[in-house]
Formats: structure tokens, C-alpha cells, sequence
């Protein structure tokens, strides 16, 4: 049966309200077309079983590149990596979000460090890293490109051999194993394992800003507030987001911060370079020990 070329989904022209629907004699289904032209996403049920995932890509047995984004690097996306028993990569990517002043090679010897694997950066923007990750996938002809939702594996993929891969800005954009085989290369592209936090991804710079946030004052970022009991120094990493400060009234959930750590939300992380204990309105977060904060040891 035919696939979608955009999404992997076997096509169907019978049912509009299903998966996989196109009009007779398409290669691409509505919804991938509507991404495509519209921007417009259509609500499916198509719940990621990580675990079912992993067991299928573990079974094809070829080098899988695994890729993350910056803000999505957490002890769980390390531990669904770990779990791939396919010779393996990991590849960090959308670093351009960074801000200038921070290098890759700090982030490289930060991730060595606490995660105990040395990633591959790459960066659209950069003609050397996508040689560099272009080259290893001719030393292995064939590869699996998987990774945690939302991390850019569609556009790497069409960036690198000029497909036609449905690419957004939501998550989730391919639904099944899509095979490419072109100049003797074959490239299978995965759907994303999902996570707890990950939503739609801003493409904005982050910009640093340094906060002294004083005892019994209230910081609130879009919709996500944060209080402390004690006077704290912290540095966000935010694209043009409103930060205010006013005085706390009531307190949420506690979360202790450990020296050295990234509080990591959607579009944007915290830096505290001491610990401290906070409460939060928000519990859709991660916790990693910082990617950055040795520059400003």
C-alpha cells in the first residue's frame, strides 16, 4: 500500500476524519499537505508508545542517530537513549538558540560530565557540523534517524538530502518509519519518542538575563511563577518573554535546586548557579545539572 511521503502514514482515501486520508491519486496526505501550505495542524490520536518504539527500532539492527534538542536534554531523554542497543549517536541540535558567548565546546565537555556520553552538536547554520554528521552517515550507508519529539529529525533530513519531509512547528510530525534511499545511502526516519514536557518549540534566541530575586518577591515568566524564602541570584535563558517581579502572596509547589543546575521549561531555562529551594505554579519542568554553567566559573 502506498505511504504518505510526508508523514510515513499508509495513505487511505475513504475516511477524511482518519489517519492517513488523501485524495485519490496524492502521495501526500491532508494533513501533511495542510502543514505544508496552511501551517494548519489536524488533532490526531497517535499516542507515542516509547516502549513499543523502542522495541521496533532495537529490532531493525542499523547505526541510529539519536536527536535531542538544547531544552530537552533531561536524565529521561538520556535514559531512552541508553536503552538503544543499535550501535548509536547522540546528536544535540537547535544549539543555535544559544547565545553567541556560549561555545559548543563548553557544552560538549558540560555533557560529558554529567551525562557520561559525548554528543555530536548540529547546527543548521553550520556548514562544517552538517559535514561532520553527513560523513558519518556515508561511512555507514544505512541508518535509523530517531530522537525525542519535536528535536528537528524531519528538517535535519531534508536539510541533508533535499526531501520532502513534512516539517512544522508541532509535535509529532511523523507517524510511522519512512525509508529514503538515495546516492546509494539508505535513511529510515522515525517517529519521536514524547515526553513529559515538550510542546511546541519556540525557534527565538534565548537571551541571558541575570535576575536578583529577593526574599518574599514573586517571579512570574508568561505563565509560569516562581517564589523563593531566601534572596537568590539566577540567570535565564528566554526568548522575548515578560518577566515581572512583585510581591508573593501564596506559595505553590516546592522544588529544591541543587549548585550547578538548569531548571528547564518549554521555551526557555533558569540557571542557579547556588542552590536554593523555590515554589513553582507549574510542575511541567525538568531538572538537569547545568549544560552552561561552568562559563561563569
Amino acid at each position: 500500500m502506498n505511504k504518505c511521503i510526508g508523514c510515513g502514514e499508509t495513505l487511505q482515501y475513504e475516511d477524511i476524519n482518519k489517519i492517513g486520508y488523501a485524495v485519490k491519486g496524492s502521495d501526500i496526505c491532508k494533513r501533511c499537505f495542510d502543514l505544508t501550505h496552511y501551517n494548519k495542524n489536524i488533532e490526531l490520536n497517535n499516542y507515542i508508545d516509547n516502549n513499543k518504539l523502542l522495541e521496533n527500532i532495537n529490532k531493525k539492527k542499523i547505526f541510529t542517530i539519536f536527536l535531542c534538542d538544547i531544552l530537552s536534554l533531561s536524565n529521561e531523554t538520556i535514559k531512552i537513549y541508553e536503552n538503544i542497543q543499535n550501535d548509536k549517536v547522540f546528536v544535540l541540535t537547535k544549539v543555535d538558540i544559544l547565545p553567541k558567548n556560549i561555545k559548543y565546546e563548553s557544552i560538549i565537555r558540560n555533557i560529558e560530565n554529567s551525562f557520561k556520553i559525548k554528543p555530536l552538536i548540529f547546527s543548521y547554520k553550520n556548514t562544517k557540523l552538517k559535514n561532520n554528521l553527513f560523513s558519518l552517515i556515508e561511512k555507514h550507508k544505512k541508518v535509523l534517524i530517531t530522537g525525542i519529539v519535536s528535536s528537528g529529525k524531519s528538517t535535519l533530513i531534508n536539510t541533508l538530502f533535499d526531501e520532502n519531509i513534512t516539517v512544522s512547528h508541532y509535535r509529532n510530525t511523523t507517524l510511522d518509519f519512512i525509508e529514503i534511499n538515495k546516492d546509494n545511502l539508505t535513511i529510515i526516519d522515525s517517529p519521536g519518542f514524547d515526553t513529559k514536557v515538550i510542546t511546541e518549540r519556540s525557534k527565538n534566541i534565548l537571551k541571558e538575563k541575570i535576575i536578583n530575586l529577593k526574599k518574599g518577591f514573586e517571579l512570574t515568566i508568561d505563565n509560569i511563577s516562581l517564589y523563593s524564602d531566601e534572596d537568590i541570584n539566577i540567570c535565564i535563558f528566554m526568548p522575548n518573554l515578560t518577566v515581572k517581579t512583585y510581591k508573593n502572596k501564596d506559595k505553590y509547589k516546592m522544588v529544591k535546586i541543587n549548585n550547578n543546575t538548569d531548571l528547564v521549561f518549554d521555551n526557555f531555562f533558569i540557571y542557579f548557579k547556588k542552590g536554593a529551594t523555590i515554589y513553582l505554579n507549574n510542575d511541567s519542568f525538568n531538572l538537569r545539572e547545568s549544560i552552561i554553567g561552568k562559563k561563569y566559573e
